[in-house]
């Protein structure tokens, strides 16, 4: 179904905040299953906490050259609480979505949120 595009210029950003550590391909696969979505004012956050295994490079090499990510690696390993306070500097006020555990985000987590926005229903917890 295509959204008529007033709808589309009116729609608020949504900021999916993906806090990992040493899930490299689950973190891929999450940010794939949110980019999917119909909802076009979305960016992904993934906050890497200092992951030792092949994170950085795989979100570098697979996301290059897309606006829609942004990837911030924490210094030192600082936990979830510190990631998100991080991440909360860079994300869009206006609807945010923490995915805990990528590999329980369901595939319709963000496509949810934006029909929530636009005043719709539909869940999938």
């Amino acid at each position: 179904m295509e959204m008529e595009r007033t709808e589309l210029s009116s729609m608020k950003k949504i900021s999916v905040i993906i806090p990992t550590y040493n899930r490299s391909k689950m973190v891929c696969k999450c940010v794939r299953s949110i980019l999917n979505t119909e909802y076009p004012e979305l960016e992904v956050i993934i906050v890497d906490d200092c992951s030792p295994d092949d994170t950085a490079e795989l979100i570098r090499k697979e996301f290059v050259g897309d606006k829609k990510i942004k990837y911030i690696k924490n210094p030192r390993n600082s936990f979830q609480a510190v990631s998100r306070k991080t991440v909360s500097l860079a994300a869009a006020p206006a609807s945010r979505s923490h995915s805990p555990n990528p590999q329980r985000l369901h595939p319709c987590k963000a496509g949810d949120t934006s029909r929530h926005l636009r005043g719709g229903s539909g869940s999938h917890q």
